[in-house]
């Protein structure tokens, strides 16, 4: 399924993409622009955040590592622990980048 869904993810993201960049209307491409540059903004800082949150508090760094070990998937808990640092860092950006558009069209009304 992975094999499936892994060559779609750079045409969704391409088609998302060209359909902002095509969009004639200035205040959702106002919108759109607002939730790229602050949402990112913040969600990067909040990944940095993370990354010293989980550095320090060492019952947090063993849970994580717990989780890594008990994957059942023929990876290195190595990669497993990668693959779940990135999903966080996509879902925290994904999420302040939606909260800030949704913040931004608030202020408008």
């Amino acid at each position: 399924g992975k094999l499936l869904v892994a060559p779609l993810f750079p045409l969704i993201l391409g088609s998302i993409m060209w359909w902002t960049a095509r969009n004639k209307d200035e205040v959702q491409r106002a919108a759109v622009f607002e939730g790229f540059a602050w949402g990112a903004l913040v969600g990067v800082g909040l990944i940095f955040m993370s990354i010293f949150v989980v550095r320090y508090m060492p019952g947090l760094a063993d849970g994580l590592q717990a989780v890594a070990l008990r994957a059942h998937n023929h990876l290195p808990p190595a990669a497993v622990g990668f693959a779940l640092g990135a999903a966080f860092s996509l879902m925290v950006v994904w999420m302040s980048m939606f909260i800030s558009r949704g913040l931004w069209w608030r202020s408008k009304l």
